[in-house]
């Protein structure tokens, strides 16, 4: 109410109108900046396999901010364009993935949130050059050490993560043998894997080291998920990140190349390969399917 005399009244008005102001602003913010962010872990052969997509690929960097960034453009299958941001991790693990993702999340608001890259297959499940859709992911890692019966006994607690049903979906078009994956296989400048390799959408798990020892892929399949697909050190991370940033949080993605089976045979003869299957499958997602 009008009061000649005081000036709360206008003083309420001008509160009101501060908060209208502050409601404008943070939705400018919360407005998608970009289509699609990808996050990789490692220059070769991840990053590499991702700046070969004829994107038309910029640096783009951040005064204040050492990570590089490259800003491209794809073409949709429908005539319409699309925007992408992809950038390298400092180091391998969930701390630097989550980290780089968040960052990458809050600057560019992407749609879709995406790691490619490479993973270890379980080996009961997967061929080398086959490729991995996370649905769920989660830290193996996550638990409790006890002690029982004089020894060490460790008892897991995972908070699994899941792909939107609508990222699904897409996916779940060319799970196992398709027509598109031989293409892409085609298209490997190397030599490629033998067998056509498969798409499988299952369950995924992060963990902390690099695994070189068959018996800790089984240890993760028994004491946590008998369907295991894969596991990674990065994965949940993205995953976790896309889940926490602010609303509207984006969609995330995390498909990556066999290259290993964490066993004690263990080498990087198919990386090139399972990365570059990786980037060019996610490339077909978002040109044909409009993943973003």
């Amino acid at each position: 109410m009008y009061d000649r005399a005081g000036s709360e009244w206008s003083d309420r008005l001008a509160a009101k109108v501060r908060h209208v102001q502050r409601l404008k602003s943070t939705i400018a913010v919360a407005e998608h900046g970009c289509d699609l962010g990808i996050i990789v872990a490692l220059r070769a052969p991840e990053l590499d396999a991702v700046l070969e997509l004829p994107w038309n690929w910029k640096v783009h960097e951040y005064e204040g901010d050492a990570t590089v960034y490259h800003r491209g453009e794809f073409e949709r299958s429908d005539g319409t364009k699309g925007s992408a941001i992809v950038a390298r991790a400092g180091q391998m693990g969930m701390p630097a993935a989550t980290a780089l993702a968040t960052k990458l999340g809050l600057l560019f608001r992407p749609k879709c949130l995406a790691m490619v890259g490479i993973c270890a297959g379980n080996k009961s499940e997967v061929e080398i050059g086959d490729l991995v859709v996370a649905n769920p992911t989660w830290d193996y890692g996550s638990g409790k050490y006890s002690t029982k019966d004089g020894g060490q006994v460790f008892e897991p607690a995972p908070y699994p993560l899941a792909i939107s049903t609508r990222v699904r979906s897409i996916a779940e078009r060319h799970e196992g043998e398709s027509d598109l994956l031989a293409q892409i296989r085609k298209k490997f400048p190397g030599k490629p894997a033998p067998s056509v390799p498969k798409l499988h959408i299952g369950p995924f798990a992060s963990g902390a080291a690099v695994v070189a020892r068959s018996a800790m892929v089984e240890e993760v399949k028994l004491q946590q998920h008998r369907k295991l697909v894969a596991i990674d050190m990065e994965a949940y991370g993205v995953a976790m990140a896309a889940h926490e940033l602010l609303q509207p949080s984006p969609e995330f993605l995390v498909v990556k190349g066999v290259s290993d089976f964490a066993d004690e045979d263990k080498g990087d003869s198919a990386r090139d390969y399972a990365a570059f299957m990786s980037a060019q499958f996610l490339a077909s997602l978002c040109v044909e399917y409009r993943l973003c």
